[in-house]
């Protein structure tokens, strides 16, 4: 018996055969962020982003204070090879910005020739009171050519005097270092031994360092090892080496001192000034007074300069 319909038997409204579409899993109806859930992932996303800029802020400062202390090396040592270069002391000014104790820019300085005067046979007549001289000069010397703070010598030899008040009179008081010698009513040739200025125009000039942005020279714990601190000079910094090569003199308001302890340059950033001593990130660059070697080492706890010394000791880095 043949079945030519196989829905014969079943009622018209059941059939063997399912429709599949029926069976299938219903989609999900859809649903959007709500508002709090989005200012959640906002959140966390700026909290990850500060903190992701505070490292990478950190990191930069610390490679500028680096590439400083790298160049301030740089510039120093190549102050001390034109002096030696040259036959006459040179060194490098550290510009004090808008007179606070950071330091942002550096120049090349040079001792100039000393002056005695116009004429061979120059004199000045000395008159002197303890330790300050007057010096009455046969000739005025021309404007700009000797300033406060150069050293005057009599007769060639004996001590060295400051001068406060330069003109055809001149007024100098006794350098700490050295004896009174007087030379009172006496007309005497001198020498005047002039303050370092700026490299002049010419195919010798060095051209002016800039620091990385931030990064600076901290005058108030720069200073000579046991000595004066920078930060009491209200004028520019001056450090001078010597044709041989060690260091000449440092100029703390325009005033020479003799040098024989190490020099510590403090590398640091801006705004951290006053405190860069304690940044462990920062850099000390130090100049040894007998050899003018420059050395770099970073900021330790304790006494950090110990690190600087050792370094100098071993031949520097």
């Amino acid at each position: 018996m043949e079945f030519s319909n196989p829905n014969a038997f079943w009622p018209p409204s059941q059939s063997p055969i399912p429709n599949l579409s029926s069976l299938a899993p219903r989609s999900p109806v859809p649903r959007a962020f709500t508002l709090m859930e989005m200012l959640i992932v906002i959140s966390i996303l700026m909290i990850l982003a500060a903190a992701a800029a505070n490292v990478m802020r950190s990191t930069m400062d610390g490679r500028r204070v680096r590439e400083a202390a790298r160049a301030v090396n740089v510039y120093l040592s190549s102050a001390r090879n034109r002096a030696m270069e040259t036959g006459r002391p040179c060194g490098v000014i550290l510009r004090r910005f808008n007179g606070t104790p950071a330091v942002m820019n550096l120049d090349q300085c040079e001792v100039p020739a000393c002056y005695c005067g116009d004429l061979e046979s120059s004199t000045a007549k000395v008159s002197s009171s303890g330790a300050t001289v007057t010096a009455i000069l046969d000739a005025a010397p021309p404007a700009g050519v000797v300033n406060s703070g150069d050293l005057i010598q009599f007769n060639y030899q004996g001590p060295l005097y400051t001068i406060a008040a330069p003109g055809a009179t001149i007024t100098a008081s006794l350098t700490s270092q050295d004896q009174a010698i007087p030379w009172t009513g006496q007309s005497v040739p001198y020498r005047i031994f002039r303050s370092p200025g700026k490299v002049a125009a010419g195919p010798l000039q060095a051209q002016p360092l800039q620091l990385p942005a931030a990064s600076i020279v901290d005058l108030n714990a720069s200073s000579v090892d046991g000595g004066p601190f920078f930060s009491t000079s209200a004028t520019d910094v001056k450090i001078t080496f010597l044709p041989n090569g060690s260091v000449d003199r440092v100029y703390i308001n325009d005033i020479p001192f003799p040098v024989t302890q190490t020099i510590f340059l403090l590398i640091g950033k801006n705004e951290k000034l006053g405190s860069n001593e304690q940044d462990m990130t920062n850099f000390w660059v130090a100049i040894n007074p007998q050899t003018g070697l420059v050395t770099t080492d970073m900021v330790a706890a304790g006494d950090s300069r110990q690190f600087v010394r050792d370094a100098q000791g071993m031949g520097g880095k």
